[in-house]
């Protein structure tokens, strides 16, 4: 994949499935990306959108895709799932 290949999809791809579904590659926090480079990244072009994101985080920080965010922004944030907390007296 050449630079600009990789550049417009990840500027149009979106994270499928998860706790940040819905999110653009490039928001994906830098730790949720470093537990799929431990775990395995996803196969085909996805693991290569979500490596090449980790690395650059990695390397450069996140604000090295403020440029995306400009043309594209960023997705609104679901919000988290409420834990309820139970114990016994």
């Amino acid at each position: 994949m050449t630079p600009e290949e990789f550049t417009e999809a990840l500027s149009s791809t979106v994270m499928p499935f998860g706790k940040y579904q819905g999110q653009y590659i490039y928001d994906l926090p830098l730790d949720y990306l470093l537990w799929f480079k431990e775990k395995g990244f996803p196969k085909g072009q996805l693991g290569q959108l979500m490596q090449g994101v980790c690395d650059a985080k990695a390397e450069c920080g996140n604000t090295i895709f403020d440029p995306l965010r400009k043309v594209n922004g960023s997705l609104p944030k679901k919000p988290g799932k409420k834990r309820e907390w139970h114990f016994e007296d």
